[in-house]
């Protein structure tokens, strides 16, 4: 069950069964189930992003660029003339020590504000879904408001004609 179909059925709870979250009936929803279905996966996706719960893409590229520059400082290291073997590797560790702690500073940091920009982008795709909503129920009362002037138009006409003929 995904955040929007718990958020639904908390709607139902709060409205009354039928209902969706912001009050619309549930059955307008059904009206485009693709368009509301993807919506829903992508909101489902989103909101594990932002709760941390899917691989980070902005991590992962902190520690891609700070294994490369190891290996460049290694290589640099390694390269260095008059310094004995045993003093390069202690160079080497030390600077590979504190390259893990840049990653774990640089890539939580990086985690962090990609989780921000999801959420950001989860609220757009919310808002999104209720204008589309708001827009299904607006054209539906239009519709019923149509029909019912229709009707009533229709009910003067014959009252009129039976008045005339009466």
């Amino acid at each position: 069950m995904g955040i929007f179909d718990k958020a639904i059925g908390v709607g139902n709870k709060l409205l009354g069964k039928g209902k969706n979250v912001i009050g619309l009936d549930d059955y307008k929803i059904q009206e485009d189930p693709l368009g509301r279905n993807q919506q829903v996966a992508l909101g489902d996706m989103m909101m594990a992003r932002a709760k941390g719960q899917t691989p980070s893409i902005a991590q992962e590229q902190v520690r891609q660029g700070m294994q490369q520059n190891q290996a460049g400082i290694n290589s640099t290291i390694m390269g260095m003339g008059g310094i004995n073997n045993a003093m390069k590797q202690r160079m080497m560790v030390n600077k590979g020590a504190q390259i893990g702690q840049d990653i774990a500073q640089q890539g939580g940091l990086a985690r962090m504000q990609e989780q921000m920009e999801t959420e950001k982008s989860m609220g757009g795709l919310l808002a999104q879904m209720r204008d589309a909503d708001l827009g299904r129920e607006r054209m539906s009362m239009e519709s019923r408001n149509s029909r019912n002037d229709n009707k009533q138009s229709t009910i003067r006409s014959i009252g009129q004609a039976a008045i005339a003929g009466g």
